[in-house]
C-alpha cells in the first residue's frame, strides 16, 4: 500500500527571507523538500561533486546570527555572510533536484520549462527515490513508465464517472499480458499455441503485431533447441513467412531490425544467402548502430566460418568488436576471433582478446560455462597458463558447491595458476579445494604441491611462513620436506632476530647436523643470553649459559657475575671472579677482587674473604678512579662472622668517607648495629645513630623502629632521658605495627615511672593495653598498669 507521511521539519524566517525543510515518507522512504522564498530576486546555482550535487544561493538580504550551520542526515547547510547578504550552501547526501517555483504548474505541463538560476522561491527535492528522472528506456513491451520532463502523466480515456476505463481481462489486452507472461517464463510452445489463437479471435486487435511478434521470437527459441533437420527447415520457413507478414505492417517498430536479425538468420540456415546478405545490407545501411545489427554481423560470420572463409569472418568479428556499444555482442565477437586464433595456433593473439572480456564483461564469460570451459582448456593446452586462469577464475566465482563447474573450475584454476605469475593465487585456490575436497582422487597430489609450492611464493606475510614451516616439521616429520621446512625456518626467523623460536627447534636442529643450521642456533642462544644479560633476566641468561656453554662468549661478565650471584649461583660466580682476577685492565682487576671477596663471603670462606678485600685495598691504592669500598665491606662482614668486632669497626671507618656506598655502608651500620646490641656493647648507641641519621639522608626508612628502639634504650640506659622521651613522641607519631605501637608506649610510660610521674605514665599504659593484638610489650604495659595502680 501506498501512502504519504508529511510533516514540517525546520523553518526559520529572517525578515523577508523564509528557509523551511519539509519532510515525509512515500512508500517508506523518506524525502526532503527544502524552501528558499524572499521578496527579491535570489540567485541559486548548482554543480556537481563527487557524489551529489551542491547548491549555492547568494540572498540579498543581512544574514540573521540565529541562522547556524546544520549537519543533518540528509544534507549539510551552511550560511556564509557577504556585504551585500549571504550565501547559504547547501549539500545534499542523496540524490536531489533543484526546481524555479516561480513556474506555476497551471500555466504549463512542464515543471522544468522555467531554467533561470533567478528567482523569489527555490525548492530542492531530496529524494534517493529520484529515478524518474532518468531517461533511460527498457528495451523490450514492459517498461517503467517516466516523465523525463516532469509532466503531469495521464491516466489515459476516463468513463462519465471520471474513472479510468477498464478493459475485459478476458480480451484481447488479456491474451496479450498472458502471451507475454508465458514468453518471460520461457514457455515458447505455449506462446505459439496462444498467439495463433489469439490472431484468429482478434483479427483486428491492436495487438495483432505483438501477437505476431511473440510467436516469431519463440520460433526463434525453440529452433536453437531443435535437432531434427526436417524440424528446423520447416521452422525457418514458418519464420521466414511470418516475418515477412511482420514486417510488412510494423516498418516503424523499435522491434524492426530485431525480426530482420532472426529472418536473415532464418535465411542463412535454409542456405537462402542472397536473401540473407540483402537482409544484413538493409541491416548496415538502415539500422548501422542497432544492437541486432551487430548480432546479424556476428551470425553472418559464423556462417563465413563455416564454409572456411575465416579472414572474411575475422573482418566481420572485429567491426563489431570495435563498432558495437553493446558489451555483450562485443564480447560474443571477441570470443569468436579467440576460436580462430586458436586454430590457427596464433595464441598471443588469442589472448589478447580473452583478456579483453575478461576486463570489460567478465559476466559474458558465464554466460556459456560450458564453451568458456573449453576455450580455456584449450589456452591451457597451449601453456597460455594466465589467460586461462583468468577464465576458469570467473567461472569458480559464479560457480557453487553443488553445480557442475564448481569443482573442476576450482582444481584447474589453482593447477593453473601454478604455472602462471601468480602462486599466491595458486595456493589459496589449492588449499581451498583441499579443504572442500579432501577425499578424491586429487587430494594426495594437490596437498602435496600445495605445501611444497610454499617455499617458491612471493609476498607471503611472516606469520603465514612461520606457520607454514612449523605445520611442515609437525606433517613431514622424518622426510625432505620437514627437513627443507626446518632449513627456512631457522633461517627465517635467524633474519627476524626471532631466537627463542629457534632455539625452541634445538633437538631437530642437532638431529640435522647442518653446520650452518647449528651455527644459528649457537649464535642465537649467545645473542639471546647477552640481551637478557644486559637487560638482567638473571634465570634466562643462566640457563642459556648452562644449556649451549656459552660463558666465556658472553660479553658483559661483571652482569653475568651478578646474575650467578642473584640466582645463588655461588660455585659459578665465584669460577667466573677467580677466572678473572688477573684482568689486564686495573680497574676491572679492583672490580673483580671485590667480587671475589663478596662470592667468598656468600661462600662461607671468611679468611679468603678478608684476603682478597686487602688484596683489592691494596690494588686500588696504586690505579686512580678505583673503588674497594664493596670488598672492605665485605671484610667488615667477614670479621663480624669471625666475632673479631674491632677489626670489623677499624674496616667500616675505612669507607665512612667514600661517596656512593651509602647503601652499603647503612647496611654495615645496621649490621653492626644489631652485632653491638646483642653483645651488650655500648657501640650499639653509636652504630644506631649512625643507622638513623645516614636513613635520614637517603629519606628512607627501611631500618626503622628497630634502629630507633636501640638507640632509644641506649639513651634511657645513659639516662639521657629527655632526648629518649622525644624520640618515643616522634615514633608514636608514625604509623606504627601493633606491637612496635605498645613496645613504644611501654618504653615512654617506664621513662615517665622511672622520673616518678605515675599519672603521666597511666594514658600511655592504657592506650598500650587497648591495642588489640596480643604481645609481650602489652603484656609488660599490663605489669605496669598494676606498679601504678599500686603506688
Amino acid at each position: 500500500m501506498r501512502y504519504l507521511v508529511f510533516f514540517i521539519f525546520f523553518c526559520s524566517c529572517l525578515n523577508a527571507f523564509t528557509f523551511s525543510i519539509n519532510s515525509g515518507k512515500h512508500s517508506g522512504n523518506p524525502y526532503y523538500i527544502i524552501h528558499l522564498q524572499d521578496d527579491k530576486e535570489m540567485i541559486c546555482d548548482e554543480r556537481n561533486s563527487e557524489e551529489n550535487k551542491i547548491y549555492s544561493c547568494k540572498v540579498f538580504t543581512k544574514l540573521n546570527q540565529n541562522l547556524k550551520n546544520q549537519d543533518l542526515p540528509f544534507a549539510k547547510i551552511s550560511f556564509h555572510p557577504l556585504d551585500d547578504g549571504f550565501v547559504v550552501i547547501i549539500e545534499p547526501k542523496i540524490t536531489s533536484r533543484i526546481f524555479n517555483a516561480n513556474n506555476r504548474l497551471f500555466d504549463s505541463q512542464n515543471s522544468k520549462a522555467n531554467k533561470s538560476n533567478r528567482s523569489k522561491h527555490f525548492t530542492i527535492n531530496i529524494n534517493k527515490q529520484l529515478n524518474e528522472l532518468d531517461t533511460s528506456y527498457i528495451n523490450g513491451i514492459e517498461f517503467p513508465i517516466k516523465y523525463p520532463n516532469l509532466l503531469r502523466p495521464s491516466v489515459g480515456a476516463l468513463d462519465l464517472n471520471k474513472e479510468p476505463i477498464t478493459y475485459n481481462e478476458n480480451g484481447d489486452m488479456g491474451i496479450y499480458l498472458l502471451i507475454k507472461r508465458n514468453y518471460e517464463r520461457q514457455n515458447y510452445k505455449e506462446v505459439i499455441f496462444e498467439s495463433q489463437k489469439a490472431m484468429k479471435s482478434h483479427p483486428d486487435s491492436i495487438f495483432l503485431g505483438e501477437f505476431l511478434l511473440y510467436q516469431i521470437r519463440s520460433m526463434d527459441k525453440l529452433i536453437k533447441e531443435e535437432t531434427q533437420y526436417q524440424a528446423i527447415q520447416k521452422m525457418n520457413s514458418n519464420i521466414i513467412e511470418l516475418a515477412k507478414v511482420w514486417m510488412r505492417f510494423n516498418g516503424s517498430d523499435r522491434n524492426y531490425p530485431e525480426i530482420l536479425y532472426i529472418n536473415m538468420m532464418a535465411n542463412l540456415s535454409s542456405d537462402l544467402f542472397d536473401d540473407a546478405e540483402y537482409i544484413l545490407d538493409i541491416l548496415m545501411t538502415e539500422h548501422s548502430n542497432d544492437t541486432w545489427t551487430n548480432r546479424a554481423i556476428i551470425g553472418y560470420a559464423d556462417h563465413l566460418v563455416s564454409r572456411g572463409k575465416l579472414n572474411d569472418a575475422m573482418r566481420f568479428y572485429e567491426d563489431v568488436l570495435y563498432s558495437s556499444n553493446d558489451v555483450d555482442v562485443a564480447s560474443e565477437a571477441s570470443f569468436k576471433l579467440v576460436k580462430i586464433y586458436l586454430s590457427q595456433q596464433r595464441f598471443s593473439e588469442a589472448a589478447q582478446y580473452i583478456d579483453k572480456v575478461v576486463v570489460a564483461n567478465p559476466k559474458y564469460i558465464i554466460n556459456d560455462k560450458g564453451y568458456s570451459m573449453e576455450v580455456a582448456d584449450e589456452l591451457r593446452v597451449n601453456n597460455l597458463f594466465d589467460t586461462a586462469a583468468k577464465i576458469y577464475k570467473v567461472v569458480f566465482d559464479d560457480s557453487h558447491l553443488h553445480d557442475g563447474y564448481y569443482e573442476i573450475s576450482l582444481r584447474r584454476l589453482g593447477t593453473t595458476l601454478v604455472r602462471g605469475v601468480e602462486p599466491v593465487s595458486s595456493y589459496e585456490y589449492l588449499q581451498k579445494y583441499k579443504q572442500e575436497f579432501p577425499d578424491n582422487e586429487f587430494s594426495s597430489e594437490i596437498e602435496y604441491a600445495l605445501d611444497r609450492l610454499f617455499f617458491d611464493m612471493p609476498d607471503m606475510s611472516s606469520d603465514e611462513k612461520h606457520a607454514h614451516y612449523n605445520k611442515l616439521l609437525d606433517k613431514y616429520q622424518g622426510q625432505e620436506l620437514a627437513k627443507i621446512a626446518l632449513i627456512a625456518e631457522v633461517k627465517l626467523s635467524f633474519d627476524e632476530k626471532r631466537y627463542n623460536d629457534i632455539l625452541n627447534l634445538n633437538s631437530l636442529i642437532v638431529d640435522l647436523n647442518q653446520s650452518d643450521i647449528t651455527d644459528m642456533m649457537n649464535t642465537s642462544a649467545l645473542n639471546l643470553a647477552n640481551r637478557y644479560n644486559q637487560n638482567l633476566d638473571c634465570l634466562d641468561v643462566v640457563g642459556l649459559v648452562d644449556k649451549y656453554e656459552i660463558e666465556n662468549q658472553i660479553v658483559d661478565k661483571f652482569k653475568l657475575f651478578n646474575c650467578y650471584y642473584r640466582t645463588k649461583r655461588y660455585t659459578q660466580a665465584y669460577n667466573l671472579a677467580n677466572e678473572n682476577i688477573n684482568d689486564p685492565n686495573l680497574n676491572n682487576r679492583v672490580v673483580w677482587l671485590n667480587n671475589l671477596t663478596k662470592i667468598n663471603y656468600k661462600l662461607s670462606q671468611f679468611i679468603a674473604a678478608i684476603d682478597s678485600s686487602f688484596k683489592a685495598v691494596e690494588l686500588a691504592s696504586k690505579v686512580p678512579y678505583s673503588d674497594p669500598s664493596e670488598a672492605i665491606i665485605y671484610r667488615f662482614y667477614s670479621l663480624l662472622k669471625l666475632d673479631r668486632f674491632d677489626e670489623a669497626t677499624l674496616a667500616l671507618r675505612a669507607v665512612e668517607d667514600n661517596k656512593g656506598i651509602d647503601i652499603m655502608l647503612i647496611e654495615a651500620y645496621d649490621a653492626a648495629m644489631i652485632y653491638a646490641n646483642d653483645k651488650g656493647n655500648k657501640l650499639a648507641k653509636n652504630y644506631s645513630k649512625k643507622v638513623l641519621d645516614l636513613q635520614t639522608k637517603l629519606n628512607i626508612d627501611t631500618f626503622s623502629p628497630e634502629a630507633n628502639f636501640i638507640y632509644i634504650d641506649n639513651l634511657v640506659a645513659d639516662s639521657e632521658l629527655l632526648e629518649a622521651k622525644n624520640m618515643v613522641l616522634d615514633l608514636l607519631n608514625r604509623n606504627l605495627k601493633p606491637q612496635n605501637r605498645a613496645r613504644a608506649l611501654h618504653t615512654i610510660a617506664q621513662i615517665e615511672i622511672s622520673q616518678n610521674n605515675p599519672k603521666a605514665a597511666t594514658p600511655y599504659i592504657n592506650e598500650c593495653l587497648n591495642i588489640a593484638q596480643d604481645s609481650q610489650w602489652k603484656a609488660l604495659c599490663n605489669e605496669q598498669k598494676r606498679l601504678v595502680d599500686g603506688i
